[in-house]
């Protein structure tokens, strides 16, 4: 894993772009901000609607991280997060979201979280050890697909 003095201990996902996970362990990450090890940043207000940041978890190990928010990933803005199987594992945050921190920070934007397999576990934080969401008030809420009791 990396430090960062921003955001993403280890990986940053930036609008528009994709990372995915098929195998392989990705060890820790620090960050004085946001995302331990991943930080997905979507668009900003004055980019298009279609600059997304996605991370697909299909196999493999995420060994979590340190930051403010989202230990191991941090899935901000207009993120695209899927999870079909893997192991997040652990994280700490010293505010929200041990394991995963999503936030929607934009009115007329949404998120999108998919988690049907895989395990995300051992979470540490103030406020939410496993999955911690949070939205601005005139924000759509996050849209989030669990089809599988993942999180022990």
């Amino acid at each position: 894993g990396g430090t960062s003095s921003s955001s993403a201990g280890s990986i940053r996902v930036f609008r528009p772009g994709v990372f995915t996970l098929d195998g392989g362990t990705i060890d820790g990450g620090a960050s004085k901000n946001n995302g331990g090890v991943f930080q997905l940043a979507g668009h900003t207000p004055t980019t298009a609607y279609s600059q997304v940041a996605t991370l697909n978890i299909i196999s493999g190990t995420i060994n979590g991280g340190s930051s403010v928010n989202g230990g191991a990933i941090s899935a901000e803005r207009f993120p695209v997060l899927n999870i079909s199987g893997g192991i997040v594992n652990g994280g700490t945050a010293s505010k929200a979201g041990g394991v995963i921190y999503i936030y929607s920070a934009y009115a007329d934007r949404d998120i999108e979280v998919n988690i049907s397999g895989g395990e995300i576990i051992n979470g540490t934080a103030a406020t939410g050890n496993g999955i911690f969401i949070t939205k601005d008030d005139e924000c759509i809420a996050p849209t989030l697909n669990i089809s599988k009791d993942v999180c022990q």
